[in-house]
């Protein structure tokens, strides 16, 4: 049987959360005992294979496609691939890195996120939008934007949006306001895609495609009308990614120097963590990256994503004690009603880059509050990694 300690002496800084994490294991193929984990492996997939008929189905699918030992990814995988099965709109995908589980995190929000199937279900549910006033559907539209632990929310919240910003092509505070909140909307959807690696959830990337080509209409447009204005100089330089896979960096640039504070530092956020993600002979920069980030950290000191960033540069750059300071600064911070999601999630990365750099305590702390935030509003996803065909369970294979 596979078991935990065994998997982790893989990658000794993990913690066990990140063993259901399929991207932390992308890194780390040339330190695997291919042939004892592969035997492993094969050994689990026949134990899963004899529960059922639809078990031993799928597990006939996965050998006949398991040419070569690729470890734990690909079995899991290829099961999720054979079952056929979707995963739905509480689905979790994890972020790059994980932290310590807890059994408070466990019952303070933790929740079986089961596999469902939407053939029937549209991608989107375009009678979300009740009608009204324009001022009583924007008000519904910023409600609905800021649940961000729900993806149909969001996806009505778009919709409504984008429907708003069409009418009002002649109000630039508008336009600025719609594409802003669909730029956030298919970041939190991308959270989710993070590791879909087969495709699974189709509904999911399929509104990730429809609110992307929306956001880029609106930029195109927005920009002939209003080439100056720095909001929509930032939004059309971060609808490029929808179409490019990549910001428009001249775009953002020319939109920081006009305005620093524009769209509250969002700018210096995204273009900040595309350098540091970019190996340098493609453009990355990690100086630069740290100065945008402390940027965007003074422009908005409770902004939580650009505080774990900035850490993370600093950890990379071997400045550990710049890291664990700006991760304490997290400690203090109470998000928004419209953040509570982002500080979840950023909270979680927080604690497991303090491991990594042997903060224990501090990693303990960015735990505890983590717990605090997911028992007191329950509906938080935990980004907890699905396991084959969303059965819930911890075990990435039986589901136990």
């Amino acid at each position: 049987m596979l078991d935990k300690i065994s998997l982790r002496n893989i990658m000794p800084d993990s913690s066990r959360e990140d063993l259901n994490d399929l991207e932390t294991w992308l890194p780390v193929n040339s330190l695997i005992d291919v042939e004892r984990l592969g035997g492993l492996v094969d050994n689990e997939l026949a134990e899963f294979g004899k529960r059922s008929a639809k078990s031993r189905e799928m597990y006939e699918c996965a050998l006949r496609s398991f040419t070569m030992p690729l470890f734990l990814i690909v079995g899991v995988l290829l099961l999720s691939a054979c079952s056929g099965e979707e995963m739905g709109g509480k689905s979790q995908a994890t972020l790059p890195a994980g932290t310590p589980a807890t059994a408070a995190a466990q019952g303070a929000g933790e929740k079986e996120e089961t596999a469902r199937g939407h053939e029937d279900v549209p991608i989107i549910d375009e009678s979300c939008d009740t009608g009204g006033t324009h001022n009583e559907r924007l008000e519904r539209a910023r409600k609905l934007a800021g649940l961000k632990h729900d993806n149909d929310s969001l996806t009505c919240g778009a919709l409504l949006y984008i429907r708003l910003a069409e009418v009002k092509r002649a109000d630039p505070e508008l336009q600025v306001e719609a594409m802003a909140a669909l730029e956030e909307t298919l970041y939190f959807m991308r959270v989710i895609q993070s590791l879909d690696l087969m495709g699974v959830d189709k509904r999911n990337s399929q509104r990730i495609s429809t609110i992307g080509n929306a956001f880029q209409s609106l930029a195109d447009a927005a920009f002939k009308t209003y080439p100056t204005e720095p909001g929509i100089l930032a939004l059309k330089g971060l609808s490029a990614l929808e179409t490019d896979g990549a910001y428009d960096v001249s775009l953002l640039q020319q939109a920081i120097e006009t305005q620093p504070d524009v769209l509250q530092g969002r700018a210096q956020v995204r273009l900040g963590r595309m350098l540091f993600e970019l190996p340098s002979i493609l453009g990355g920069d990690f100086r630069t990256a740290i100065m945008l980030l402390e940027q965007a950290v003074s422009i908005d000191p409770a902004n939580m994503q650009a505080l774990y960033y900035l850490a993370e540069v600093y950890e990379q750059e071997l400045e550990e004690a710049k890291a664990a300071a700006t991760m304490r600064r997290m400690l203090d911070i109470e998000p928004d009603s419209d953040q509570l999601q982002m500080g979840a999630d950023m909270l979680r990365l927080a604690a497991g880059l303090a491991l990594r750099i042997h903060r224990d305590e501090l990693a303990q702390r960015l735990t505890q509050k983590r717990n605090v935030l997911l028992s007191t509003h329950p509906e938080l996803l935990t980004r907890v990694s699905i396991a084959v065909g969303g059965h819930g369970g911890e075990h990435p294979l039986t589901g136990e």
